[in-house]
């Protein structure tokens, strides 16, 4: 989120999301969680990641603990979200510099956002993996 808002190139632009309406809810489409359409965006972009941490696991527990503090769980946030599409797009709001959420038909072409997974690990794997020779 801080380098959309802070590169000018990509900045103004919407993007899909993985977020899916099916009916009666906003979920993520990889977890199955309720979208929290009351989360600011900016404080997720702005929060420091742990170092196992990725992009869907920050903004699911960010969720998560916005929705403890306040109480209360996410039950209908097909009112709060606005628009009427199935496809939860993330659109750039120009008079507040900042992105809200919007649901849209998905046949709208729209860049999409999506996870760089960290594969150090993967990569620490196969090298001991080689340099012990367990696989040839």
């Amino acid at each position: 989120m801080a380098y959309l808002l802070n590169q000018p190139a990509h900045r103004g632009r919407d993007y899909w999301l993985g977020g899916l309406n099916p009916g009666l809810l906003w979920i993520w489409s990889n977890s199955a969680k309720p979208v929290n359409p009351n989360m600011n965006l900016t404080s997720i972009a702005m929060a420091q990641k742990g170092e196992n941490s990725t992009a869907a696991n920050l903004v699911d527990s960010s969720e998560q603990a916005a929705e403890e503090a306040a109480g209360e769980d996410v039950l209908n946030n097909t009112v709060q979200i606005e628009g009427k599409g199935r496809c939860l797009r993330l659109s750039y709001n120009a008079g507040k510099h900042s992105y809200v959420y919007y649901g849209q038909e998905c046949t709208s072409r729209h860049y999409y956002i999506c996870e760089h997974e960290d594969k150090t690990l993967d990569n620490k794997i196969k090298k001991i993996t080689r340099e012990l020779k367990l696989f040839e």
